[in-house]
């Protein structure tokens, strides 16, 4: 059997709620991974044999002889765990409004804690990934937030929990905010609750395009909070932090960030959350 096209058509694709076999995964794998059909990675060519003895289709090129499997290169690369969990488990994760804890997980997939906490590390970082990849374009408003901390507090001392942010967000011809980034501000880009000048370069730096304009930045000044214009979205990622995993310690605190802004930005962009999640986990590499 050859594999020189995709089983389905992309703009036939099952919805995520048929995606209850391993043979409807595996063309789903498949037409995200190759839309255009199968592609050798080392020379090219567009046709390969399939050998179905394996758990999971492993493809031969009909040139080179090269070997791939269906999920290298994928966030399941070295996953035992079958393929519906694992669209499963991005299902879950896909939900705006609650999103998904290990433990939760855990229950509702019949998995171990380990495995659970395994599979959504590797949906996060690859979220996260796409999005340190896809910067802030035109022009960017920046502002400052914390997350840790009363919003009435009014100390100049950081409370240890508190964590220092920069929001930024693109905006549309009409002015409306529409690209989203939070990013999480290092100790050592602080003095006491002041944001220093270096936070600020590496933001620009790390998420913005180079011809970017910052047309607004409101840090390090007491202005009205009405006045942040990406504040009711970070009161939305504060309220998802808590409700769903009743607080983040810092050490994760930047990768459940990214999560939130992939299905804010996903949203704004006019694409399925499911689906756009399932292609960044398919094409976004391994970790």
């Amino acid at each position: 059997m050859t594999a020189s096209q995709p089983p389905i058509p992309l703009t036939h694709l099952p919805p995520e709620d048929l995606l209850d076999s391993e043979a409807a995964c595996i063309d789903y794998v498949f037409a995200l991974k190759w839309p255009q059909g199968f592609v050798c990675s080392i020379c090219r060519h567009r046709h390969a044999y399939t050998i179905s003895t394996r758990r999971l289709p492993l493809y031969e090129c009909a040139r080179c002889r090269h070997q791939t499997s269906l999920i290298a290169g994928t966030v399941m690369e070295g996953s035992h765990t079958p393929l519906t969990k694992w669209f499963a488990a991005i299902r879950l994760l896909s939900d705006p409004e609650q999103g998904i804890s290990a433990l939760r997980m855990q229950h509702l997939l019949s998995v171990t804690y380990k495995t659970a906490w395994s599979m959504l590390h590797k949906i996060r970082c690859a979220l996260a990934k796409e999005e340190k990849t896809t910067p802030l374009a035109g022009d960017v408003v920046i502002h400052d937030a914390a997350y840790g901390r009363s919003p009435f507090s009014q100390s100049f001392i950081a409370c240890p929990r508190e964590t220092a942010l920069l929001v930024g967000t693109s905006l549309s011809d009409a002015g409306d905010p529409e690209r989203l980034v939070i990013r999480t501000v290092p100790s050592e880009q602080l003095s006491h609750r002041r944001i220093l000048p270096k936070a600020l370069v590496d933001f620009r730096e790390e998420l913005m395009e180079k011809d970017a304009t910052v047309v607004s930045c409101l840090i390090n000044r007491h202005i009205r909070r009405s006045d942040k214009i990406a504040m009711p979205l970070v009161n939305q990622a504060r309220s998802w932090l808590h409700r769903t995993f009743h607080g983040i310690g810092k050490k994760h605190l930047q990768l459940y960030f990214y999560e939130f802004c992939s299905r804010v930005n996903l949203a704004r962009a006019g694409q399925p959350i499911f689906a756009g999640i399932s292609r960044i986990c398919v094409t976004a590499g391994v970790f």
